[in-house]
C-alpha cells in the first residue's frame, strides 16, 4: 500500500524545502555598510556612487544624492 502526502502538504513541504535554499542564499551574500545611515545593505541592492574617484555604496538615493552634493564627509 503505498502512502499519498495530499496536495496541500506536498505544496507545503516544496515551498519549505525552497525557502531552506534561498535563505541559505541570502546568508552567503555580500553586504556592505551605508557610509551616511551606517546600516547593512546587500551588495546587490546597494546603489553605487561615484564621487571625486572614489566609490561609495548606499543604501537609498537620499544618501547616493548626499555623497553627489558633497555633503557627507
Amino acid at each position: 500500500m503505498k502512502r499519498f502526502l495530499g496536495p496541500a502538504l506536498a505544496t507545503t513541504l516544496l515551498f519549505t524545502s525552497i525557502s531552506g535554499v534561498l535563505a541559505a542564499k541570502a546568508e552567503k551574500e555580500e553586504t556592505v555598510v551605508c557610509p551616511v545611515l551606517k546600516q547593512k545593505v546587500p551588495k546587490s541592492k546597494a546603489i553605487k556612487v561615484v564621487h571625486n574617484g572614489k566609490t561609495y555604496y548606499v543604501c537609498c538615493d537620499s544618501c547616493a544624492e548626499q555623497i553627489r552634493s558633497g555633503k557627507f564627509k
